[in-house]
Formats: C-alpha cells, sequence, structure tokens
C-alpha cells in the first residue's frame, strides 16, 4: 500500500530507506501463518501428518488368505 500511495503522488523514486520500510510493511501483512498455511493448502502440500496421507490414498490393510495347499494322490 506505501509503494502504491507514493505513486499516486508520482513519487517514482525512492531511497534504500524509504524501499526498505515499504517492504518489511509488505512483508509483515503478506507472510502471517494463516496465508502460508493457506499456500501449502491451495498447492496440496500438508504439514507432517501422516493419518491425512493415508485417509488420501484410500488403502485397506489386510492379511491375505494363504493358497490352499492341494494333495496329489
Amino acid at each position: 500500500m506505501l509503494i502504491l500511495d507514493l505513486t499516486r503522488w508520482q513519487i517514482t523514486i525512492l531511497s534504500k530507506i524509504e524501499f526498505l520500510h515499504a517492504f518489511k510493511s509488505a512483508f509483515i501483512s503478506v507472510f502471517s501463518e494463516d496465508t502460508i498455511k493457506g499456500a501449502f493448502r491451495g498447492s496440496g502440500l500438508v504439514l507432517f501428518n501422516p493419518e491425512r496421507i493415508l485417509e488420501a490414498l484410500n488403502v485397506r490393510l489386510y492379511t491375505p488368505t494363504p493358497p490352499i495347499e492341494e494333495t496329489t494322490p
């Protein structure tokens, strides 16, 4: 917002200090815990949670029945 406000006043040249101030305020407003988690959710990545991954795979664990042995006379 700070940069947008400056450009409305037709200020297009910033000193390093002015840029760092604008960058810091933008960084703080954008990189919050909620936006970071939302970005991971949006990309399909999840935090380490094995249960959620197994649910998504739709895997059913079972013990196979041993084959029946045929006897020959």
